[in-house]
């Protein structure tokens, strides 16, 4: 047992080293081309970061040194050479001119705000020298003016050949012809325009914080990883290939892997090779293998390679697909047949009724493309003020609003019809009409659902009036007919025994003639019933008196609700209450409502029946306490063979209610049925001049 499984396990363990090592192999190759450039150990005095921290401190020593050099030692006149101070004094002189003021206020007033100036000057000279000494022992340099031999540094006792003696971790000579960088280009042409020589150095160790030394360590970091990940790389693809020849030749496939093939079969091949594309795509755009491979590790960053082991997966599978295609034409044919882009050119090609349609779908579309392009150029065109631009496409856009938007938009209401309507016919609905609307093709599809619909609806209705009272007969019979024929046999045999007396016989007889008509009360309600429900029934409307047609019902049950020991309280106008309906069918539902409330009703409690009248219905209710304990809805007790005492010990048949409603439906009336607790409510609403017509 344990060989069998090693055996079925070997191939599964298999590809999933497959999976794991080409993932692995893909992430590292993917980040290793990404940060080739890192494998260069001076990668990082090419990159900006280093020159935004050469060109800050360039900007320091110029400031100092070269541009306001010895600023504070200088005599007040040489200061008051200054261009701004220049500026301030030409203002004055053209003041005094104009006689805006006195001479001596004028004066006054140039001399505050010279003070005001130097002052600022001065602070500013302070700050930035405090800042540049503040970074000496970071970045070091040495510059020497050719013209004046006068030597700028902050290397104290140095010399030009000491400097270059000292260890740095980068170091450049300028002027120079061969630059690293090309970004310091801008400081190298200063120094050849100032006859400027010199070295700008970083030391190689520091005993402060360095932001450079700190970005140095950071990109050799990555050198550090990349090369790590160049020795993955190349594990992982020597694997890969090793597990592939291995595969190939021990001949394991997988069989899910063949049900998997099997469900992308299913896909047309085109939009299997653009779901393919798509997944790619996202690969690439999730995946990060930087984050992969960074320290710590986060078990997050292992599901980026469980998504690319599944969409290498699919492409291996895909791949194998391709040499199964390219080896067995026919089957190549056969998938290629059932494309969107084959059956396309089969709908370009085919009937003229399609051809026209396409015609048209590819008309709108260019119409909406077009509409882009102008609202795009109109958009550009209030940019730059081109007039004529602006209204080409604004007549482009009216044009389409007015004509295009509404074709499109009745084209979709009357789409949304026809769904709709295919979908009431498909839920059996034959009553929701489509409305054709127009002419063209979705017309004539409306049309011909609607002719579908009316012969689907004739069929129908007459298969299930043939069928209904056939199935209800054989579902629901069973159990109410069964008790009262056991009850017919039992009795049979007792009758045949020899040795009965004669009033055992007549007891018998007694209760075989009681059962029989249980029996033939069922049957009746049971074929009435099914009448009701096929449409068979034929409704004789006529006036009747409902007041009087309730009282004879009553006076009918007397003696039974005597015997009953119910307490009946009676509500009734005394006026006539007339309407037209069938007097027999209300008569009968008048003699089910009660008869229910006889047979399921709490012995000595009251029953009231009401009857009242509005201007154009009538309203009849009957109010009992449930002998029984209803556990369930109200509307269940409408349906056929149910009744309120689940044990079904009582003499009912289930029918009562379902008739009575049936009869209400017929008149178009209501029957609602109220539980509260053991409070049963029945309420009958009636038209007095019902719109049914006689049948």
């Amino acid at each position: 047992m344990d060989t069998k499984l090693k055996s079925k396990a070997t191939p599964l363990i298999a590809w999933a080293l497959l999976l794991a090592f080409t993932s692995a192999a893909f992430l590292s190759g993917w980040d290793v081309v990404t940060h080739r450039a890192f494998f260069d150990t001076s990668y990082y005095f090419k990159s900006n970061a280093f020159y935004n921290q050469i060109e800050t401190h360039w900007k320091l020593i110029k400031y100092i040194h070269l541009d306001n050099k010895n600023y504070p030692q200088l005599p007040r006149e040489d200061k008051l050479n200054d261009d701004w101070i220049l500026y301030l004094k030409k203002s004055y002189d053209e003041q005094k001119q104009m006689n805006m003021n006195t001479g001596s206020r004028i004066e006054a007033m140039l001399e505050k705000d010279i003070n005001q100036y130097l002052a600022y000057k001065e602070h500013e000279y302070n700050q930035v020298k405090k800042s540049l000494d503040s970074r000496s022992g970071v970045f070091k340099y040495y510059i020497k003016d050719v013209g004046s031999g006068e030597v700028y540094t902050n290397i104290p006792n140095s010399s030009e050949q000491g400097v270059k003696l000292y260890p740095a971790l980068y170091r450049i000579e300028l002027p120079t012809n061969q630059l690293m960088n090309q970004a310091l280009q801008p400081i190298n042409r200063y120094f050849q325009q100032n006859r400027l020589t010199g070295t700008l150095f970083i030391p190689e160790t520091v005993n402060e914080h360095s932001q450079i030394h700190s970005d140095y360590a950071y990109y050799l970091a990555i050198r550090e990883r990349i090369i790590k990940e160049s020795v993955l790389f190349g594990v992982s693809l020597l694997l890969t290939l090793i597990l592939i020849a291995v595969i190939r030749k021990s001949g394991w496939a997988l069989s899910f892997a063949s049900s998997v093939q099997n469900g992308f079969r299913q896909v047309p091949l085109d939009a299997r090779f653009a779901v393919l594309l798509i997944i790619c795509l996202v690969s690439f755009s999730y995946v990060h293998p930087s984050e992969l491979f960074r320290i710590p590790v986060d078990p997050v960053r292992v599901l980026p390679v469980v998504f690319l082991a599944v969409v290498a997966a699919l492409l291996i599978l895909q791949w194998q697909e391709v040499l199964l295609l390219y080896r067995n034409k026919p089957e190549l044919k056969r998938q290629w047949q059932e494309t969107y882009i084959f059956r396309l050119r089969q709908f370009i090609g085919g009937s003229v009724a399609n051809r026209n349609l396409f015609v048209k779908a590819a008309l709108i579309f260019g119409a909406s493309i077009l509409l882009v392009i102008f609202s795009v150029v109109g958009i550009i065109g209030l940019d730059d003020g081109a007039g004529g631009a602006i209204v080409v496409s604004a007549l482009y856009i009216l044009l389409y609003l007015v004509v295009i938007l509404p074709y499109i938009l009745t084209r979709i209401s009357m789409l949304s019809s026809i769904l709709a309507g295919a979908e009431a016919i498909a839920a059996g609905d034959f009553n929701q009409p489509i409305e054709p609307k127009g002419r063209g093709n979705l017309a004539a599809l409306a049309n011909h659902l609607n002719n579908m619909k009316a012969g689907f609806k004739s069929s129908l209705e007459q298969q299930m009036k043939s069928e209904r009272l056939k199935s209800e007969l054989i579902t629901n019979v069973s159990h109410d007919l069964k008790t009262p024929l056991t009850s017919i046999i039992n009795y049979v045999d007792l009758l045949k025994q020899e040795n009965l007396t004669q009033d055992q016989r007549d007891n018998y007889i007694e209760v075989l003639d009681r059962k029989a008509q249980r029996l033939k009360a069922l049957i009746d309600d049971l074929f009435e019933a099914s009448k009701m429900a096929s449409g068979a029934t034929e409704l004789t409307l006529e006036n009747v008196n409902v007041t009087s047609l309730l009282r004879q019902t009553l006076a009918e049950l007397s003696e039974q609700i005597e015997a009953s020991g119910l307490r009946f309280k009676i509500t009734v106008p005394d006026k006539k209450v007339e309407a037209v309906l069938d007097g027999k069918k209300i008569w009968r539902v008048f003699e089910n409502l009660i008869g229910n409330a006889l047979k399921y009703s709490t012995p000595n409690t009251r029953v009231h029946i009401t009857l009242t009248e509005s201007t154009d219905k009538i309203t009849f209710s009957i109010n009992n306490v449930s002998a029984y304990e209803i556990e369930f809805e109200a509307s269940e007790l409408l349906e056929r063979f149910k009744r309120g005492d689940a044990s079904r010990h009582t003499e009912g048949s289930g029918l009562g209610l379902a008739i009575a409603k049936s009869i209400i439906d017929l008149h178009e009336g209501e029957l609602l049925i109220q539980i509260d607790g053991d409070y049963f409510k029945v309420i009958v609403t009636l038209s007095k001049n019902p719109a049914v017509s006689q049948r």
